[in-house]
């Protein structure tokens, strides 16, 4: 996608050779639509089936295999417990284990259910309140380590009694037990996960992989475990392929990947950068808002509403972020963000995708959500230049 000033479009050049032109154009390709492939020997030989968890193959027969899994990230952890319901026998490959939470979850008993459907702002009361009680929780474990070290601390005492009360076997309990503080890996929840591990016919292995073979897994210690498909849950390439996921040319010939990996992953607002007008980048960095992705979209179409209203307003036929306002901004976010868990805690061992090369934590906004909400409903206009 390029950019002409002059004409102040952008032209697209699609896959089968043919281009289009638009004059305002938006990138919502996520940061996680291209999976991660493992940097493991011996890959590309085997000959057995290959699933990714982010491309799930809904025509294999999974009954009667054996099964392996590479990864025990949050996608794994939903994973597992349901794929070995179906196979003969699961092997579940470990790398770096996960916090995992109790799912506080119940059938909604139908009395409440009729007075939701009676008084709907029952509901709707709440949705509030549970929303409100995991961003408070966010807030307080990730983004304001620095003052309430302890709650972090005393959320890993409640995963380690929920551990313990799920994994009876001391050995097993202490390779599923993280060596980083919460909140540095995307933490989870499940009530199955842990009881899955322990069955009979499930293996968790946490020696470490040497190679793939042909017709299996040959771990560290020299063992080989024959199987008949490997399941890769091993998470998205996000800094090297997803951001941004297709190539963008702006204004003078700026490269956005390339622009981001040699200076800093920035977007003002986490959806507009300078020296690309009229260009909005969906899930850009620090664009991350609370605990839920539609938030995080219903946030930035706010943004879009607001700033688009003012490109009709003055009937301008282009807008860009201006290059101190997008500083501006880089500066707010790593300044709160040198109070979090990211900067202040124990991430070492986490081996998170939310950090890129230079050990930066550019998704997430680190702001409650209704400082986001504000934010997009009264920043500075003038932080734009339209014409």
């Amino acid at each position: 996608m390029v950019s002409s000033t002059r004409s102040h479009t952008w032209r697209v050049a699609l896959a089968g050779g043919a281009t289009m032109t638009t004059r305002f154009l938006m990138c919502a390709t996520g940061f996680l639509p291209q999976p991660a492939t493992p940097d493991i020997p011996g890959i590309d030989t085997f000959t057995g089936r290959v699933v990714y968890a982010s491309r799930w193959d809904t025509d294999y027969d999974f009954a009667g295999k054996r099964a392996a899994v590479i990864g025990t990230g949050s996608t794994a952890v939903q994973l597992i417990p349901e794929i070995a319901d179906l196979t003969e026998e699961l092997t579940v490959y470990q790398r770096t284990p996960m916090w995992v939470m109790p799912k506080l979850d119940a059938p909604i008993p139908a009395p409440v259910r009729a007075l939701f459907r009676r008084l709907p702002a029952s509901q709707r009361a709440v949705r509030w309140v549970t929303d409100a009680t995991q961003e408070m929780a966010m807030l307080i474990a990730m983004w304001r380590f620095r003052r309430f070290r302890r709650v972090n601390d005393a959320v890993k005492r409640i995963a380690a009694l929920f551990r313990y009360l799920q994994v009876r076997d001391p050995q097993m309990r202490r390779g599923l037990t993280p060596a980083y503080d919460y909140g540095c890996k995307r933490p989870t929840v499940s009530n199955d996960y842990y009881r899955t591990l322990a069955r009979e016919d499930v293996n968790l292995d946490t020696t470490g992989i040497d190679h793939i073979a042909p017709n299996g897994i040959v771990t560290a210690d020299g063992r080989t475990r024959e199987i008949d498909v490997l399941i890769l849950a091993t998470g998205f390439d996000v800094w090297e392929k997803n951001l941004p996921a297709i190539e963008v040319i702006g204004r003078d010939g700026r490269n956005l990947g390339k622009w981001w990996r040699e200076t800093a992953f920035a977007a003002y607002e986490g959806l507009t950068m300078p020296y690309f007008p009229n260009f909005l980048n969906s899930a850009g960095p620090y664009s991350w808002v609370g605990l839920s992705w539609f938030t995080t979209v219903e946030c930035q179409m706010r943004r879009i509403a607001r700033l688009f209203g003012e490109v009709r307003r003055r009937d301008a036929v282009s807008f860009e972020v201006r290059e101190e306002a997008n500083e501006k901004f880089l500066d707010d976010m790593t300044t709160r963000i040198a109070d979090s868990v990211f900067a202040l805690g124990n991430c070492t061992r986490s081996r998170s995708y939310w950090f890129n090369a230079k050990g930066e934590t550019p998704l997430f906004r680190p702001t409650s959500v209704a400082e986001a909400v504000r934010a997009q409903d009264t920043f500075p206009l003038e932080d734009y230049l339209f014409s």
